[in-house]
């Protein structure tokens, strides 16, 4: 039957498998699959993450003043620092298309404080960080898929967005079962390394 994989949870119960599909980040798959394809557990460890805290808040402040220039995303940056630091603010009501008065707010690393009174959660994401070497990797990556019934499928694949996991993820769904999703749109991978 090829290989068969074995996964036991924390209740020690095991199911047996003959295909892997790990559908998360690269450093994450990285850990699940180093023991059994060393090659492949390689190329994921190329790819670098930072940490990001991202507070989810109602405060204004981190938009820009002029509320004519709110867009979904709106980055600041201290210029008189040289920092490369970006803080990020997503306007959520926008994005999400919110039916509410109250604006929301998801800032990552902000430069300044957020009001308490205002502070909904904090957050910590883990993003990956792309460099001149991924694309080849990205490449290397994929032309692997399937070797030893592993599969592998993240948004790390294309710019690091939720769409580019869908799409990688959806190539991976119809590698395996040989099928095309029933509907298409124009250019479907673009944004994956095919």
């Amino acid at each position: 039957m090829g290989n068969n994989f074995r996964i036991t949870n924390d209740d020690d119960e095991s199911l047996e498998f003959d295909k892997i599909v790990l559908a998360n980040q690269a450093h994450e798959s990285k850990k699940l699959i180093e023991s059994c394809d060393k090659q492949l557990a390689k190329l994921l460890d190329s790819f670098k993450y930072q940490q990001n805290i991202g507070y989810l808040h109602s405060d204004p402040s981190q938009m820009p003043r002029n509320v004519k220039l709110w867009s979904s995303w709106n980055y600041t940056r201290k210029i008189k620092t040289n920092s490369m630091k970006l803080s990020m603010t997503y306007w959520l009501n926008s994005i999400q298309r919110l039916n509410t008065e109250t604006n929301f707010f998801l800032t990552l690393n902000p430069e300044k404080k957020i009001s308490d009174r205002e502070m909904h959660k904090e957050i910590i994401f883990t993003h990956p960080i792309f460099n001149l070497n991924n694309k080849e990797i990205k490449k290397q990556i994929l032309a692997r898929q399937g070797q030893n019934n592993i599969w592998v499928c993240g948004s790390f694949l294309g710019y690091g967005f939720h769409e580019d996991g869908i799409q990688s993820g959806l190539l991976v769904a119809e590698n395996i079962t040989k099928k095309n999703r029933p509907w298409t749109i124009e250019k479907s991978w673009n944004r994956i390394a095919v």
